[in-house]
């Protein structure tokens, strides 16, 4: 299996996690700071499940359910995405 290009750009990959939590709570992308946790914007555990579902078909890669509780802002998701194999 191809590694998703997105994988290799911790900067386009920021910027499309900010999108699709954008998404999720009705926000601009560019209201979405980086470094501020998830639940900031209201995702509840639904919406993070939801989220992480999102983020496995984009990316193509099999995500644990608790992938936003372990890294819980954009900054470190992208940071552990961008180091998996």
């Amino acid at each position: 299996m191809t590694r998703n290009p997105m994988l290799d750009s911790r900067d386009v990959l920021e910027r499309w996690l900010a999108e699709l939590v954008a998404s999720a709570v009705d926000l601009e992308p560019g209201a979405i700071d980086v470094d501020a946790r998830f639940d900031r914007y209201g995702l509840d555990s639904a919406a993070a499940i939801g989220l992480t579902d999102e983020l496995e078909q984009g990316l193509g890669v099999a995500l644990e359910p608790t992938l936003l509780y372990d890294y819980p802002t954009i900054r470190s998701l992208s940071g552990f995405l961008t180091r998996a194999p």
